[in-house]
């Protein structure tokens, strides 16, 4: 068994987690949505930052360091927001 307070498998962490998010915000409203969103890109930056942590490239290159990728981010997520608001 793991110490108190820890989930004994990872997959458990995933399904309290499942389950608390469909009965607490599983119904829609503007301010749950905005959450998700914001939820969604933590979710991809922090999946980004184990991958470079593990060594997994491309995400692990030298060359690819925050503070290089970061502007062409940037670029790309503006650039792209504003094309969406044209349409």
């Amino acid at each position: 068994p793991s110490a108190p307070g820890l989930p004994e498998q990872p997959y458990h962490a995933f399904l309290a987690g499942a389950m608390g998010g469909y009965i607490v915000w599983g119904r829609y409203s503007g301010v749950n949505y905005q959450l998700i969103l914001y939820l969604t890109s933590r979710i991809l930056v922090g999946c980004i930052q184990l991958a470079a942590k593990k060594g997994i490239p491309p995400f692990s290159w030298k060359g690819l360091a925050f503070t290089k990728t970061y502007p062409w981010a940037a670029a790309g997520i503006w650039g792209t927001v504003m094309m969406l608001f044209e349409e």
